[in-house]
This record gives C-alpha cells, structure tokens and sequence, in this order.
C-alpha cells in the first residue's frame, strides 16, 4: 500500500486491511509449512504414490461452506475495499437493500 493509499483510509478501512494481510500472511505460511512436510515426508519413500490418486484428493474435495452471517460480512468487505456505500435501511429488524 502507498502512502497515499494509506492516509485515505479511515481507521476501520485500515483494520480490515490489516487483518486481510495477517490471513493472507497466515495462509502462505501454512502452504509452504504443508508443501516443506510432503517434500520430506516424500524424501523417506521408498516408492512415491501415484501423482494422478493424490491430486485426484485435491480436487474431490468439497468447498468450504460458509453461513450466511460470513458471507454478508465478505461482502461488506469488498463494499467497503472498494469505497461502495451500505444502501440498506433497517424495517422492523431485517436489513433491505435499497434500489438507487
């Protein structure tokens, strides 16, 4: 992020940005953590599985799922990142987008 970027972010903007970059961190540190335990653990082989049966694992596998409450609160984020402004009106508790 620029400087410029930077001072044109309010606090909060500042905290979701930073929080981004702490998961992402996170995240990269894990795959590289994962990828360093299969080339060892690969090393101690005497014969290496089948590439095709291992990545075939990879991609059976069923996406994250995730509750409605982490979903708004992703889109909230991506409104916010991109400077969007939050267009719904509260009615008697539930929240409604406005059409504008």
């Amino acid at each position: 992020m620029t400087p410029v970027e930077f001072w044109v972010l309010t606090p909060y903007e500042c905290q979701l940005f930073c929080e981004q970059r702490v998961a992402a961190e996170t995240a990269g540190y894990r795959r590289d953590l994962w990828a360093a335990w299969h080339v060892a653990a690969f090393t101690r082989q005497k014969r290496l599985p089948n590439l095709a049966r291992i990545m075939r694992k990879l991609d059976d596998r069923a996406p994250e799922k995730k509750s409605p409450e982490q979903l708004l609160m992703a889109i909230e984020m991506i409104n916010v990142a991109f400077g969007g402004k939050d267009l719904r009106k509260k009615r008697g508790g539930t929240d409604r987008v406005t059409k504008g």
